[in-house]
């Protein structure tokens, strides 16, 4: 049995034989290439990092003669610079620009303050009055108050004041120029916008819808307003088309739809009687509207 194991064919036999010739050959050959071969040099010897260091020590003593002889310059410290320089001059509150309060060192919403104060009507009669305005403060008042110069009197003010109050103007005839001596001109040219929208004013209540009106406007004006109704534009009802009838304030497109409506069934609409028994008019819509339409033929 053991002899079977052990046995090798010829062609077997002859590959095991080429095989360790192989293996010999190689082994010989590495240990003769190694013996042989010429190893590698390294380029940082001892030599070379000596001629490194001495370069490195050159570079040392050049840069201290250039330190030397031209010595660093310290960087300039950094200030703080104003956006703008602030000037005292002269002045009057009632009437510099937004400019010249912050050329003076006002805060811009303190500028806004005062603006806003003077475009409602406000007026700077004493230096004290301009010290109350929101934002500026006792050390900044007292700052100001050597360069103040308010123009008018007390006297002039009280005396101007007079005046206007025996001024009476006739609302539903008056130009934007005569309604500027009692208001200012922004609020006067909106006046005349709605009265044109309405065809006239009926009840001086009716400034209370001008766009932006504030109560002191409105009560500072109304002593001096007068109204003539007979200078109010109506609306003819038995003519005026949807389209003209819904451009009045107080009409919508529905009410001037189904005011036309109505006249076509009736034919001809003799009061606002015939009107008021619409759905789409309420009790307040009637009254409102009631001076603004006309039932001629």
């Amino acid at each position: 049995m053991s002899k079977k194991i052990l046995f090798f064919s010829k062609g077997q036999r002859i590959a095991i034989i080429t095989l360790l010739s192989l293996i010999i050959i190689i082994i010989i050959a590495d240990l003769t290439l190694s013996k042989w071969a010429p190893q590698p040099q390294s380029f940082y010897n001892e030599s070379f990092q000596k001629e490194i260091e001495a370069f490195e020590e050159q570079i040392k003593i050049a840069k201290t003669k250039n330190e030397t002889k031209f010595p660093k310059v310290a960087e300039p410290k950094q200030t703080h610079i104003n956006e703008h320089t602030i000037s005292y001059f002269h002045f009057d509150p009632n009437t510099l620009d937004s400019t010249g309060f912050i050329s003076l060192g006002l805060k811009p919403w303190i500028v806004s303050n005062i603006l806003k104060y003077r475009s409602k009507g406000g007026v700077f009669k004493t230096d004290s009055d301009f010290g109350k305005i929101y934002g500026i403060d006792k050390k900044l008042f007292s700052t100001l108050q050597p360069f103040i110069q308010i123009t008018k009197t007390k006297e002039d003010f009280i005396k101007s004041e007079k005046e206007t109050s025996t001024i009476i103007i006739e609302l539903n005839a008056a130009d934007t120029t005569q309604l500027a001596t009692i208001m200012k001109k922004s609020l006067a040219k909106r006046i005349i916008g709605y009265r044109k929208a309405l065809g006239g004013f009926h009840s001086i209540e009716q400034l209370g819808e001008v766009y932006n009106i504030t109560e002191k406007e409105l009560n500072d004006i109304t002593p001096h307003i007068t109204l003539d109704l007979s200078l109010i534009q109506q609306i003819n009802v038995n003519k005026a088309t949807v389209e003209q009838l819904k451009r009045h304030p107080y009409l919508n497109f529905y009410q001037a739809k189904a005011i036309c409506e109505l006249r076509k069934a009736k034919k001809h609409l003799s009061s606002i009687e015939d009107i008021s028994i619409l759905e789409e008019f309420s009790k307040s819509d009637i009254t409102r509207i009631t001076p603004y339409l006309n039932f001629k033929q």
